[in-house]
């Protein structure tokens, strides 16, 4: 006699496709937080008054946000140096690197024969706070070497 247990959660395509879904679609997730920092970045640069002490709170927050959305920036020489051809270069590389996290998240998180978006999010999670750590201890080491004058 077999008894018909109903699926609680039901694989949509089974488990392959849903791999390769985690796969396929985990890189360009990948964009999301760093875009979300970005336009937050913007919107705290331009609705926050700048007055006294709190424009220095502003511009730190303002500076961490954006390096945390754009890890390559130190690299190519912003904020010490400007220009177009420096910021596109900022973020075409810092795409490319959250696209490889992305990537890599998805084949850690589809290691496992059941994986999901939960396993996904955990990897990028872990991968993401990594970078962010090594971009401010990148940026402490900066502050330090110029005697904390950053900007």
């Amino acid at each position: 006699m077999a008894v018909d247990v109903p699926a609680l959660h039901p694989v949509p395509d089974g488990p392959v496709a849903y791999r390769q879904r985690l796969r396929w679609l985990g890189p360009l997730l990948a964009l999301l937080v760093p875009f979300v920092a970005l336009v937050s970045a913007a919107v705290i640069a331009e609705a926050v008054d700048c007055t006294g002490r709190a424009c220095a709170a502003k511009g730190a927050g303002v500076f961490t946000l954006t390096l945390g959305s754009l890890p390559t920036a130190m690299l190519v020489g912003i904020p010490f140096e400007g220009g177009s051809a420096r910021y596109l270069l900022a973020v075409s590389t810092s795409t490319a690197v959250w696209l490889v996290v992305g990537a890599v998240a998805g084949q850690r998180a589809t290691r496992a024969a059941v994986a999901t978006w939960r396993d996904w999010w955990r990897e990028y999670l872990l991968l993401a706070g990594a970078m962010w750590c090594g971009v401010l201890l990148a940026l402490a080491v900066v502050a330090v070497a110029l005697g904390g004058n950053l900007l």
